[in-house]
């Protein structure tokens, strides 16, 4: 039922004591039975405070006061503690206890009749020994309409809610009439937001709140909790001296939160001062990886973190009672949490992953493929010194895959643990890895640069060595490099082998005098744009120059408008002076047309046509074809952040035409249905249809938006967001502006590289203003955008950037330079201009009569080295 203690250093073991409880009576651990006199608790589930445990109590449910009642942990015996400000007057009432800022009681109250919600706190710090001086004040009444309810019918009456008090927030988890477990956070009389725990696979999980601590799970043994003690003498005075020098605390905090929560504990001995900052409870809120409920269906238990956004994750069984059988109830008491089960219980600490023996195997991660045949082989190996790669070699089909992880893993947590395919092998007559008869000897193997080399035994016994590497002919694919036979004759061609060693220190050689970074910067820029791509691979610190933003903006050949008329493509560069140059149409199944549409997105050009569209980097030259008649390619979307290599899983295409939109997958190749009013959770959005401003879609971290609207008269229009694992559209924030005329200009594009920037022009005064997100956009959450207004401009006679039908859909491009926006727009006649407007003034205006057709289409794009994707087939060739 609960855990109490006495005392504040709560690493001693004899200061706990347990309050178990069945039907007739109530016992502490260690002591003898005590019967609770006559009160009869409302409730099973304790709440402690400064180690005393503390329960709803009632003499009779007709009575109009309900009371607190307390263990005692001195006396070993129970007393009415104080009265309630509050009662319940029906069964599915809902009646809750929980502590307020750490010294004080707070009881949440919901009619359920009426539906109010009352939260009612003690005014002053609680006095544990004493309850005579508690006095209750109303602290929050929320009468909200189409509130749920947080009780439901039997059988799960008896379920209350569980919450905690955030500021003026009330975050509230609780289950539907459906049994679907929901987040609501109140406040000032309204409800904010209502999440739905769609992770949570079971219905009716039990819930608790659950407040994460550092504080260590006391020992049920005398000897075993000797056994945590702390360093020497010598340990301490070397750890003192070592320290003298100390850091702000500001900078300690902000590194211990990002320290793996396992350690932390460890880290409490290491000085007084870090056991201050680790026995801090704002501390403990604020690490990255804290929750605030616990979740438990039938199968498995979940963790809620609430701020800044609300994140299911899987907590493992990771006890050792737990892993042979599930809790009936979960309870939270003063940091911990009570496993009850049908043996017994267990106190858990799941912050810091407590375990009662050491010793023991657990399960880490999931892998991408299995056995299917008792020949099929299945090795694990490391890969590059921090990543794990599995060889799978089918018995049947003897293809052989290799399967790595994606990043660096790491040992305490498998939640990140991410598996590509990185080699396909269908070698014709390759034999297979696993004798007939020797079926449990697995093969040896390891990868060596862009080879696989196998060790292994054919039917006979004989031990051969496998060398597979890729083709110099690139469309060859993988080949078996040679076969050697191991203890025969050493041939001409065995020995094939690579000195790293001295390559490694030939190289290093070369690099001892370094360049100047300025002078290292001016060479590469005057390098041609293909070539750059190579010089990638030379070190690190070409790598680096090569990814920086501000190398790419300064590069000879770089350039920040497209424009496309029905013959030509032309690229316009702005700095120092505006030069227009025509771009080679170098695209597969572009030699023979212009495309129809041109889109920038995050880095390529989308080039729509008639049969289907082409991804394009105009500045490396690289293209990749995808058919699909009568849709248009609206954006590219993908996951993860190294987007430096053709690793096609990152990557999705959204297409759409009048009717639909489809997803296609580059990974597979496969194309998927989809609806751009679909995925909206939020009631409030859910009934209503959403309309594309414009086809022109802008991407962020990934992640595509477009300026959409429910009525084109509505001043408001709003941000639709493609989410790239659920494969659905929802509304991501409102604009701070919309169209009151058709020539209205709204543009939206990316600024500062993580923040969105919309440039609005009234038709009517001809007023431009540039709106900007106010901090960096986190992309899974909208709700905390907020819009501050930049740049505004009202110059006379300035031209309107939206001209008449046929050319009313055709909007501005633009970016925004320092504290200068420059435009590219077409005038009445088609012809094509570029604006330069700073400091209220139009600073320049420059017809580009280098185009020659009149009304070009036109966008904004930013060059870049990442490689364009290919699609299935044509990246496995690319290996």
């Amino acid at each position: 039922m609960g855990i109490c203690y006495n005392g504040s250093n709560r690493n001693d073991a004899s200061l706990y004591k347990t309050v178990w409880h069945n039907n007739t009576k109530w016992k502490l651990h260690n002591s003898a039975s005590k019967t609770l006199e006559d009160d009869k608790f409302n409730y099973e589930i304790g709440v402690s405070l400064n180690g005393s445990l503390f329960w709803i109590a009632y003499l009779e449910k007709t009575d109009p006061l309900y009371c607190l009642v307390k263990v005692n942990f001195s006396k070993e015996r129970s007393s009415r503690f104080c009265t309630l400000p509050c009662r319940m007057s029906h069964p599915r009432d809902a009646f809750v206890l929980r502590v307020f800022k750490g010294d004080r009681f707070s009881v949440l109250k919901q009619c359920h009749v009426t539906k109010k919600i009352e939260i009612w706190v003690t005014k002053n710090k609680v006095n544990v020994e004493d309850g005579n001086d508690v006095v209750w004040m109303n602290f929050m009444i929320l009468l909200i309409p189409n509130i749920p309810r947080l009780v439901q019918a039997e059988p799960y009456y008896y379920r209350q809610p569980s919450y905690f008090i955030d500021d003026k927030r009330l975050v509230v988890c609780s289950c539907d009439e459906n049994g679907q477990a929901w987040i609501y956070v109140l406040g000032e009389n309204k409800l904010i937001s209502k999440v739905q725990l769609d992770s949570v696979v079971g219905f009716w999980p039990s819930h608790c709140t659950y407040f994460p601590s550092l504080v260590p799970v006391p020992r049920d043994q005398k000897d075993e909790a000797e056994l945590q003690t702390m360093d020497s003498t010598k340990t301490k005075q070397k750890k003192k001296k070592a320290h003298e020098e100390q850091l702000p605390w500001e900078l300690i905090e902000e590194i211990l939160s990002r320290v793996p929560l396992k350690s932390l504990v460890r880290l409490s001995v290491v000085c007084k001062r870090w056991n201050v900052i680790l026995d801090d409870k704002r501390f403990i809120n604020n690490h990255k990886e804290t929750f605030r409920f616990i979740l438990k269906t039938k199968t498995k238990i979940y963790s809620v973190s609430i701020d800044p956004k609300i994140v299911v994750r899987e907590l493992p069984w990771d006890t050792l009672a737990l892993e042979y059988q599930k809790t009936t109830k979960l309870v939270d008491c003063d940091e911990f949490l009570i496993c009850n089960m049908d043996q017994g219980a267990v106190v858990w600490n799941p912050l810091s992953n407590f375990n009662f023996s050491k010793d023991r195997f657990s399960r880490f991660c999931d892998l991408p493929c299995g056995m299917s045949h008792l020949r099929d082989a299945l090795v694990l190996r490391i890969f590059k010194g921090d990543r794990f790669s599995l060889l799978k070699q089918c018995n049947v089909t003897k293809k052989t895959e290799i399967w790595v992880t994606k990043n660096k893993v790491n040992v305490e947590d498998s939640r990140d643990v991410v598996w590509v395919n990185f080699i396909r092998l269908s070698i014709p007559s390759f034999p297979s890895l696993v004798p007939t008869n020797l079926y449990s000897q697995q093969p040896s193997y390891f990868i060596d640069d862009k080879r696989l080399v196998v060790c292994s035994c054919d039917e006979t016994g004989q031990a051969w060595i496998y060398v597979d590497q890729q083709s110099p002919n690139r469309f060859s694919g993988w080949t078996l490099a040679f076969a050697l036979h191991l203890f025969s004759q050493l041939g001409p061609g065995s020995s094939r082998r690579m000195d790293l060693t001295k390559t490694k220190q030939k190289k290093k050689a070369a690099h001892e005098e370094q360049l100047p970074w300025e002078l290292l910067e001016e060479i590469l820029s005057r390098v041609p744009l293909k070539s750059l791509v190579r010089l990638r691979v030379v070190c690190k610190r070409w790598n680096v120059i090569l990814d920086d933003k501000r190398f790419i903006n300064n590069h000879k050949e770089t350039f920040r408008f497209i424009l496309k008329t029905k013959s030509k493509i032309y690229s316009v560069s702005i700095d120092p002076k505006i030069v227009v140059r025509e771009l080679p149409c170098d695209i597969p199944d572009l030699e023979c047309q212009i495309p129809t549409t041109l889109v920038d997105c995050d880095e390529f050009l989308i080039c729509n046509m008639d049969d289907g569209a082409a991804v394009w980097n105009p500045w490396l030259k690289q293209s990749t074809w995808i058919r699909q008649p009568r849709f248009s390619l609206e954006g590219i979307c993908y996951n993860g952040s190294n987007r430096t290599s053709d690793q096609v899983s990152l990557y999705k295409t959204i297409w759409a035409n009048c009717t639909e939109w489809r997803i296609h997958d580059f990974a597979f190749g496969t194309w998927k249905r989809s609806n751009f009013n679909s995925g909206d959770s939020n009631q409030r959005e859910k009934g209503r249809r959403k309309n594309l401003h414009s086809d022109m879609s802008v991407s962020l971290n990934g992640s595509l938006f477009w300026i959409a609207y429910v009525d084109e008269t509505d001043p408001l229009y709003l941000l639709g967001r493609f989410n790239f694992s659920k494969e659905r559209f929802y509304t991501f924030c409102y604009l701070r502006c919309g169209m009151s005329h058709s020539r209205d200009a709204l543009v939206l594009r990316v600024f500062k590289g993580d923040r969105f920037s919309v440039l609005k022009q009234c038709y009517v005064t001809k007023k431009v203003e540039i709106w900007v997100t106010k901090n960096k956009v986190n992309v899974e959450d909208g709700s905390d955008v907020v819009w501050v207004s930049f740049m505004t401009f009202s110059i006379p006679h300035f031209p309107s950037l939206v001209q008449a039908e046929p050319y009313s859909d055709q909007q501005p491009s633009y970016y925004i330079d320092d504290k200068r926006l420059v435009m590219c727009s077409c005038d009445e006649n088609g012809q094509a201009w570029i604006y330069v407007l700073g400091e209220n003034k139009l600073i320049s205006k420059v017809h580009l009569d280098s185009v020659v057709d009149p009304w070009p289409s036109h966008c904004t794009y930013f060059p870049s080295l990442v490689p364009v994707p290919r699609e299935k087939d044509e990246a496995e060739l690319q290996v």
